[in-house]
């Protein structure tokens, strides 16, 4: 009898399902917790990753401004009338968006060719340009015979 009992006791716990949907919501939970954390630790580390590529570029851009100011300064007073030399310390760009900052330096060791050193400064990033720049010094006769098919000053009246 006391076997007869245990088997029966054994079948029904084999067939009873209480409580296995408890175990099934634990288990997808867990799944979902570990899964949702990969994601948002992965996602985090890409954010500085993104941020420094920014700054990098951004940078860049300022330094490429501040050798455009640089160019503009050396062309503009060497070519200007009267013509002037150029400043040959350190000059800031203007107030920028956001905290970059740009500097550009221009120096000449034969007064005509003039080499100009820019950098730009974003998030502790910096980038720095150069460039060789051999102003003309010589003043050119505008000719717009070019733009003559556009503009007519005798229309015909054909």
């Amino acid at each position: 009898m006391r076997w007869l009992l245990d088997t029966t006791i054994l079948r029904r716990l084999r067939r009873d399902e209480d409580g296995m949907v408890l175990i099934m919501a634990l288990a997808t939970m867990s799944i979902l917790a570990v899964t949702t954390t990969g994601v948002i630790v992965s996602g985090t580390a890409n954010i500085d990753t993104a941020n420094a590529s920014v700054e990098g570029r951004t940078a860049y851009a300022l330094a490429q401004e501040s050798l455009a100011y640089g160019e503009g300064m050396v062309y503009g007073d060497i070519e200007g009338s009267p013509s002037t030399t150029p400043p040959t310390t350190t000059q800031n760009l203007p107030t920028q968006p956001g905290f970059g900052s740009g500097t550009y330096t221009a120096s000449t060791s034969d007064s005509q060719t003039w080499r100009i050193v820019a950098t730009g400064t974003d998030g502790g990033i910096t980038r720095t340009v150069s460039a060789s720049v051999t102003p003309t010094q010589n003043a050119s006769t505008p000719n717009f015979a070019i733009w003559n098919y556009l503009y007519e000053d005798d229309p015909n009246t054909d």
